[in-house]
């Protein structure tokens, strides 16, 4: 794109809000300033002294920034749900429909989704706190009933599970004998 600026003086008002409204949609898209700079032909100092006079508000920066966030997540439940068409290949060749066009099949993000689950299903989420007790002395315990876990390795299931055992192990301590807790599912223990 020719850059807007006019060789012989400032840009006209007509040729401000071209670039104006350029670097809107470019920062939409990408947020990214010098992409939005280059699309629209200024310098970067132009944009900024845009910024500070207010011929480029706060206000539309922020939308724009919005429409960016709004993009992503579009994108990300596109990746997630939807999948993303890749060629479909059988014996190391591309795959073909009779009407000679590529075959795909849409691939599904499974990371993205997981961290979505992460954030919002209660069942999925790492506790923030670790209420289970690390003990470094083992002394008296006798080495084949010790039992280490890299509580890193299991899932947030496996890691509720283990908690309410620690739970019901320190509740027998203090003297808690029946506990409401049920630690394994009884389906998990053979019983129905």
């Amino acid at each position: 794109m020719d850059r807007l600026r006019n060789k012989s003086g400032p840009m006209s008002e007509a040729q401000r809000e071209v670039a104006k409204s350029i670097i809107l949609d470019v920062l939409s898209r990408t947020n990214i300033k010098q992409a939005a700079i280059e699309a629209a032909g200024i310098r970067r100092d132009t944009l900024l002294d845009w910024i500070a006079i207010g011929y480029i508000t706060q206000k539309e920066l922020q939308e724009a920034y919005e429409q960016y966030q709004d993009m992503l997540r579009g994108e990300i439940v596109k990746r997630t749900f939807i999948g993303v068409p890749k060629p479909l290949v059988a014996n190391g060749r591309l795959v073909y429909d009779r009407d000679g066009r590529q075959v795909s099949i849409n691939h599904i993000d499974t990371r993205l989704l997981t961290e979505l689950a992460k954030r919002h299903l209660p069942e999925w989420q790492i506790p923030d706190k670790v209420d289970i007790t690390t003990h470094q002395d083992y002394s008296g315990i006798p080495s084949q009933y010790i039992l280490v876990i890299d509580v890193r390795e299991l899932t947030p299931a496996e890691y509720q599970i283990l908690a309410k055992i620690a739970q019901a192990i320190d509740d027998r301590k203090v003297g808690i004998v029946e506990s409401n807790i049920t630690l394994i599912p009884p389906e998990i223990m053979g019983r129905k």
